[in-house]
């Protein structure tokens, strides 16, 4: 299946107030021509970790409009509107990989804000016991996996960081870290 360039720009994004509330639906075309931009919106990604600690890491494909062919450690995307986080995280993952989940085995890492981008996040981890080549990549936007350690992650995009985007920032690799070591255990969020 192709990926439709027109898709992205008719996506009805869940825009939000300062604290968070949800407020209305606005196109991602509109969001992002805002200059300044003055609507909030929010992203939801999510680390896919297998039982020996490795993490999922996938190619984006040649036919995204942005980062093209880069490699990242995470799937996830804008939250649409009507959707929660985890809705949105789940959307994500049934379309990008055809992986459908279980919500009590999220474990959400950090959840915030970010007011220099108008924009709210949440960041989860995902036990993953399932094959790579079991995947499916039916809705274009991923064309590879693979897995990596943190350490072989951060490796791989020091030696060629035009091959990378969205790599495991220094503010959350502590608790994904800490997630590992503690065997995959943490807390949960029901939502």
């Amino acid at each position: 299946m192709e990926l439709d360039d027109e898709q992205p720009k008719k996506e009805l994004l869940q825009i939000y107030d300062a604290e968070g509330y949800p407020t209305k639906g606005l196109a991602r075309a509109e969001v992002k021509a805002e200059d300044p931009r003055t609507s909030w919106y929010a992203v939801v990604n999510v680390w896919l970790i297998g039982p020996d600690g490795r993490i999922l890491c996938s190619q984006r494909s040649e036919k995204n409009q942005n980062n093209p062919g880069k490699w990242q450690t995470y799937f996830g995307g804008h939250v649409k509107v009507g959707h929660t986080f985890v809705e949105a995280l789940e959307k994500g993952l049934r379309e990008e990989i055809g992986l459908a989940i279980d919500r009590s085995k999220l474990y959400l890492v950090e959840r915030g804000s970010d007011p220099k981008n108008l924009a709210h996040f949440g960041f989860y981890i995902l036990p993953f016991g399932g094959r790579a080549e079991d995947l499916k990549f039916s809705d274009g936007e991923i064309s590879a996996v693979r897995w990596l350690t943190i350490d072989e992650c951060r490796q791989e995009r020091e030696a060629a960081a035009d091959k990378w985007c969205n790599a495991i920032s220094s503010r959350f690799e502590p608790g994904i870290r800490s997630w590992i070591a503690g065997g995959g255990r943490g807390r949960t969020e029901k939502k």
